[in-house]
């Protein structure tokens, strides 16, 4: 560009953010295409971790009345420590997205450039766990925005830098704040169209199956449940089901709730990540098990499919197919069956008039009959076995 072209003000534009201001188009076909596509805003994440080099980015939904993170999309190598961030309760000492959202919200704010880190005399509490997560995983800046608010949830875009990518600069902003009025717009088109996909297919599937269960997508809304899951929590006084979510009335659980759909749902799965488990004790005392198991609820959106185990009723076990294909023996269903029931290794041992000893040799001979490595999977493993209505023919062959 002649600099006789140029206002007096004006730079010329460094060739180094040539590639940047040319992958914008992309990132607005992939902010609009998101209403359409039953990923959402996921690859327009995807993409904008790579052509701004971020180390995590993610759109997420938190409660008015609460500040509790209900529901979000993740994306970037860094992901599982946005996680670890909330799982922590670390937000509640989120001073950067509390300087964005008492802001205006037609920008980008960085913590490099608007906000700086708090002075290191002033930290502590959650504040000093915050600064030394956030040191801990090797970040350098920080950058966030408010796309929409109403009277119940707030939708709000972050992304981080690591020290080795250097913080944000002032032009990767100015393609930022270009960005926001299409990130606002996009977000109230896929509002407008909130049910995506075609999974009424699930409801048919996991209607058959006997153990009450649940069906999220990869925001961690729910898209099926079947009979016996509304029926159970229609029963429960502190958990129930509005729209597209799953409600804890404590806190606490609702926040343990979202992060094992997470990290379920959002990240690679190391070995004690594949399976998940909560236990909540609601009011009337009934206890209740939550094992979040991994699915993919269409061809490449990942889901995970929750099943409830409420310590009051009597999950049916197939002991035939338990003794057939892993070989337990009846002490050991029966260890099985209270395992399903969610008791504890002391309560199942009152129940079967053995000590707790001799049940956690039980335990470990059905971990390494069944191939379990942990409660989780078993359980997972005894739940799927009761789904078979007769034993296997793999590889057999008719007379």
């Amino acid at each position: 560009m002649e600099k006789s072209l140029t206002s007096p003000q004006q730079d010329d534009i460094d060739t180094s953010y040539v590639e940047l201001f040319a992958q914008y188009s992309e990132l607005l076909e992939l902010l609009y295409s998101a209403s359409l596509s039953p990923t959402g805003f996921q690859p327009f994440l995807d993409k904008l971790v790579e052509v701004f080099n971020l180390a995590d980015a993610t759109i997420y939904f938190t409660k008015k009345s609460t500040l509790d993170v209900y529901s979000a999309w993740l994306s970037g190598p860094k992901a599982p420590a946005l996680i670890e961030f909330v799982d922590r309760k670390l937000d509640s000492a989120n001073y950067v997205m509390d300087y964005v959202q008492s802001n205006p919200m037609s920008r980008f704010y960085s913590l490099d450039k608007d906000i700086g880190r708090s002075p290191i005399e002033t930290r502590a509490g959650t504040i000093l766990e915050s600064e030394e997560w956030f040191d801990s995983h090797g970040y350098r800046d920080m950058c966030g925005a408010v796309i929409h608010h109403d009277s119940e949830s707030v939708a709000c875009i972050a992304a981080h830098r690591l020290i080795a990518q250097g913080p944000f600069e002032p032009k990767e902003m100015l393609i930022l704040d270009n960005l926001m009025p299409h990130i606002k717009q996009a977000y109230l088109l896929y509002q407008q169209n909130a049910k995506h996909g075609n999974f009424s297919n699930w409801a048919n599937i996991i209607e058959h199956i006997t153990q009450p269960t649940l069906v999220f997508g990869p925001r961690v809304e729910l898209l099926q449940s079947n009979s016996k899951a509304r029926q159970l929590l229609h029963e429960l006084e502190d958990v129930y089901i509005d729209g597209q979510q799953v409600i804890f009335e404590n806190p606490d659980y609702f926040r343990q709730f979202t992060v094992k759909a997470l990290k379920t749902c959002c990240l690679d799965f190391s070995e004690d990540q594949t399976f998940q488990v909560l236990n909540i004790l609601d009011t009337s005392t009934r206890k209740l098990t939550l094992v979040f198991t991994p699915i993919q609820v269409e061809t490449g959106i990942q889901g995970v499919l929750v099943y409830l185990i409420d310590k009051t009723s009597h999950p049916q076990i197939n002991p035939t197919l338990l003794h057939d294909l892993y070989q337990l023996s009846e002490t050991e269903i029966r260890v099985c069956e209270c395992t399903l029931r969610g008791y504890s290794r002391q309560e199942i041992a009152d129940q079967l008039n053995r000590s707790p000893h001799t049940i956690k040799d039980h335990l470990k001979s059905i971990y390494s009959k069944t191939g379990t490595r942990k409660q989780a999977e078993l359980i997972v493993m005894i739940l799927t076995t009761t789904n078979l209505t007769a034993p296997p023919t793999w590889g057999e062959t008719k007379p």
